[in-house]
């Protein structure tokens, strides 16, 4: 398998991860085991775009960067590092004490899954307009 081909399933692999922990944090809260498969989803995403980030390094080391790339890697970048900060911030809501601390991190943390889903989105439609499949 190419390094590109790796990377797209890896990447497109992380984004599905990341949309189905969404879904499972927004219309499955009723189960008990909601937040279980909530981390677990999130810790898979987070480990495909790791896998997905070297892959794409390895193949802009051998090929050579490109300008026309320059959008696909800011926003990627963007949404890696927004998926890991959205990470942290949902492992801190354990973490603190008082009701307004626990809800300012609660809607930090939302957010953050929401842009991350659409940076992640985003990322995906310029590598695909990159590659000339769009």
């Amino acid at each position: 398998m190419s390094l590109l081909r790796l990377h797209l399933s890896l990447m497109s692999l992380a984004c599905l991860l990341m949309l189905s922990a969404i879904c499972v944090a927004r219309c499955l809260k009723a189960r008990r085991w909601w937040m279980k498969a909530h981390k677990a989803l999130i810790y898979a995403a987070l480990a495909s775009l790791a896998s997905g980030l070297a892959a794409a390094a390895v193949m802009v080391e051998t090929a050579g960067e490109s300008p026309e790339g320059a959008p696909h890697r800011i926003a990627g970048g963007l949404a890696i590092g927004l998926a890991a900060a959205a990470a942290v911030l949902g492992l801190s809501i354990f973490k603190a004490t008082g009701k307004e601390a626990i809800a300012s991190r609660k809607g930090l943390h939302r957010w953050a899954g929401r842009v991350e889903a659409l940076l992640m989105l985003g990322a995906i439609g310029l590598g695909l307009r990159l590659i000339g499949l769009v």
